[in-house]
């Protein structure tokens, strides 16, 4: 949890608080993230293809719909989501 705090507090309340738009501070956050999973897959691998970034904001999409869903039932949707959205392997 302690990079989702830093996301929100570095990255997602500047760009909410600078700018009054939270899908922009979303957006944000999910386009850092983006690109410390590409680093972090990258470095070890000594080669940058995309794939994380790519995958990382492929997600970006996922977020009205996951919130819609978790205001509409329980947040027990919310995992059960991610968990597909991140196990489904084609």
């Amino acid at each position: 949890m302690p990079v989702h705090h830093w996301m929100i507090r570095h990255v997602y309340i500047p760009i909410k608080s600078t700018t009054g738009n939270r899908y922009l501070g979303v957006l944000a956050s999910f386009f850092v993230s983006a690109i410390f999973h590409e680093v972090m897959i990258a470095v070890p691998l000594h080669r940058i293809k995309g794939y994380a970034f790519f995958g990382m904001l492929a997600q970006v999409r996922l977020h009205p719909l996951t919130y819609c869903l978790v205001a509409a039932y329980q947040t027990s949707v919310w995992h059960a989501v991610q968990y597909i959205a991140t196990s489904y392997d084609a």
